[in-house]
């Protein structure tokens, strides 16, 4: 058995999903299976409140999982704190389904560095750990949740046995602990690689630009929004995700049915065959400089690997030589988003064999092999 744990809040699960991180832990579920189809998902999202703890079988991306969600208490933000007590039941009736073979945690959070603690003292268990997000990376005020989440990192470092970083920044911060890092922006699907295989960019008078994720300020999307309008004639937007700015992209496109293609929420497939269909994708996060640099976008390598060209804020360092070659960059402005956009086709053209190099690279080095070779050997 394999336990992952996460907070897993896709579509199908909440009304506020975090789609990004959910297609991360569907990778990683879809990635472990190969390793041991027996997997648990211990689920630390609070998405549906006042729900007991209960265990019951889901299938993600293909897997049949048993999925464990933790009760859920009125108030989320007390719920978390709430939730570092019932770390001790969580550990005790996993066990019940045998001893693990390996513990995956998806990002440094307390709840998942509580529960490695308690597992540790109980089983010899080897620890993966994926660090998403520097504690400090956002600005939360009085808010005491990343102190809490460093503080429980800091005491679970010895447990950890390997672990794979967002960008070079939490690589090296782990290395530092004498924790063996890899660099891990994203895993690659196979199903991403075999829809956008199946067409070529720019073969047609009109192109099409496409927007993937969270539909937030913080993602950039009222970048996009801004710029609707302007677009040239033959431009057109595919965007699909979820998010507080979903009303606004929604009444854009009644207005500007020729300019934006609005799909809100779909599933892995339709995302899939939505990515093949543009000709770019954007990636208009705001600026990562002004979150320490703890962050690192899951689109930037599932963009480099559609084969499109990825039109992106400046992102962290990724020390994989030639990996963001192919990308353009531009200032985080809407009016140079625009500028990029329109010149694309021409970029894509006076670039092709670079963008084409950083796709092979992106998919030779972010495979299910490369994320595995690792933990292969901690495996009893």
């Amino acid at each position: 058995m394999i336990i992952i744990v996460a907070p897993y809040s896709p579509v199908s699960l909440t009304s506020t999903p975090h789609l990004g991180a959910a297609r991360k832990i569907e990778m990683v579920i879809e990635t472990l299976s190969e390793l041991d189809s027996d997997i648990m998902l211990v689920n630390s999202a609070h998405n549906n409140l006042d729900a007991v703890a209960q265990i019951e079988e889901i299938i993600i991306s293909g897997v049949t999982v048993k999925h464990y969600t933790l009760t859920c208490y009125s108030s989320q933000k007390l719920g978390k704190l709430f939730n570092l007590k019932d770390a001790s039941a969580a550990v005790n009736k996993c066990l019940e389904f045998g001893n693990p073979k390996l513990l995956w945690l998806y990002n440094s959070y307390a709840f998942e560095n509580n529960f490695s603690r308690i597992l540790n003292k109980k089983v010899d268990v080897p620890v993966i750990f994926e660090f998403e997000d520097w504690h400090f990376s956002r600005s939360r005020g009085l808010n005491p949740k990343p102190y809490i989440d460093h503080l429980l990192w800091k005491l679970n470092l010895k447990n950890i046995n390997f672990a794979f970083g967002v960008n070079d920044k939490l690589v090296n911060k782990m290395k530092k602990f004498g924790v063996s890092s890899q660099l891990l922006p994203g895993i690659v699907p196979v199903n991403l690689i075999e829809s956008c295989d199946k067409s070529c960019c720019f073969n047609n008078k009109l192109i099409k630009v496409g927007y993937f994720g969270g539909l937030s300020v913080e993602k950039g999307v009222d970048k996009i929004i801004e710029i609707v309008e302007q677009l040239p004639e033959n431009f057109k937007l595919v965007i699909s995700g979820a998010g507080h700015l979903e009303t606004n992209l929604q009444e854009l496109m009644e207005q500007f049915s020729d300019k934006l293609e609005f799909h809100g929420r779909v599933s892995e497939s339709q995302l899939y065959t939505l990515i093949a269909s543009v000709d770019v994708i954007l990636n208009p996060h705001s600026p990562i400089t002004d979150m320490s640099e703890g962050v690192f976008p899951f689109k930037v390598i599932e963009g480099i690997a559609s084969g499109r060209l990825l039109i992106s804020t400046p992102v962290p360092s990724a020390k994989v030589a030639g990996l963001l070659d192919g990308v353009l960059f531009y200032d985080g402005t809407s009016n140079q988003l625009l500028d990029s956009i329109v010149s694309s086709k021409d970029f894509y053209n006076n670039h092709n064999e670079k963008i084409i190099a950083s796709m092979c690279i992106a998919r030779e080095e972010f495979s299910k092999a490369s994320i595995l070779k690792p933990i292969l050997p901690l495996i009893k």
